[in-house]
């Protein structure tokens, strides 16, 4: 198998430029139906949840349901990543997996202090948690991406974030959306 750390090199360098958590709230276009239909695909539900706004999204991301699908995530993630550190080296791809992470907190963080000011929101906790999940997105897509599966369900919320959405993964047999 060969790694493409080409792939992890263009998400962290578009970090940055991405319109992070600027349409939450916003009705949800065709192009994001699809990709929350492709990362449902992931975690065998059916249908979308579209959630109204971020104090939803919150009361809905505290809820210990989600647990389960976040362990089968962290995973999911483990081999991809031993997958790619056997084909390229451990060095090699934890560097470049590191850099996502390093270039999408800053951006990620003040995105996400805005997103939540303009919803009366004052919470330095819950912009991290928003924070951390985009970058856990772009890490965990950059991984897929990097082992030839550009199809991965880690891809689709991966680019949901990019369009300046928040996938809440799995919720009553729905894919969560704000």
């Amino acid at each position: 198998m060969t790694v493409d750390l080409d792939a992890v090199r263009a998400i962290a360098s578009a970090m940055r430029a991405r319109p992070w958590f600027s349409r939450l709230g916003v009705p949800l276009g065709e192009d994001e139906r699809a990709l929350a239909r492709a990362a449902a695909a992931g975690y065998h539900v059916v249908g979308i949840e579209v959630v109204a706004d971020l104090p939803a999204a919150k009361a809905l991301a505290l809820e210990p349901a989600g647990a389960p699908a976040a362990d089968a995530d962290a995973v999911e993630a483990r081999v991809l990543r031993d997958r790619a550190v056997a084909a390229a080296g451990e060095q090699r791809v934890l560097g470049d997996l590191s850099s996502i992470v390093d270039a999408a907190l800053e951006p990620t963080i003040a995105a996400a202090r805005d997103a939540l000011a303009a919803a009366g929101i004052v919470s330095d906790e819950y912009a991290r948690v928003l924070a951390g999940a985009a970058a856990l997105a772009a890490y965990h897509a950059a991984l897929a991406k990097a082992c030839g599966m550009p199809d991965h369900p880690f891809v689709a919320i991966d680019a949901l974030f990019a369009r300046g959405r928040w996938p809440l993964g799995p919720h009553a047999g729905r894919f969560a959306v704000l």
